[in-house]
């Protein structure tokens, strides 16, 4: 992007910031589940990785709206859909990191804490 003197608009960056403060959010929750076991927070952990897939989802039509109206480049899409989806991705790890703490697999399914 650099290169080529491209960049993301104000709502794109906007949004990628959204979805950096929730990932960044989780991983503190993590690192203090795993350190300090404090299961207490799984839920909002869970609930935090929830909203990075709406982010996703949501960031992803406004990107293709943007798209639509010529207020985004082609050439720009392929950068934001890779970091939405990659950010998206950082949360499912970071989620099972924070379950780990009381299942070595970190799935979420078999011991869901009650809220």
């Amino acid at each position: 992007m650099k290169n080529d003197n491209l960049m993301f608009s104000t709502a794109a960056k906007g949004e990628l910031k959204e979805m950096c403060d929730v990932v960044e959010r989780m991983y503190s929750l993590a690192i203090e589940l795993f350190t300090n076991k404090h299961k207490e927070k799984l839920n909002e952990l869970s609930a935090l990785e929830s909203k990075t897939d709406v982010y996703k989802d949501d960031f992803s039509a406004k990107h293709f709206e943007r798209l639509s109206k010529s207020n985004c480049s082609i050439e720009l899409g392929a950068f934001f859909t890779s970091i939405i989806s990659s950010l998206e991705r950082v949360g499912d790890h970071i989620v099972n990191i924070g379950f780990s703490v009381q299942n070595p697999t970190g799935d979420q399914e078999l011991f869901r804490v009650n809220p």
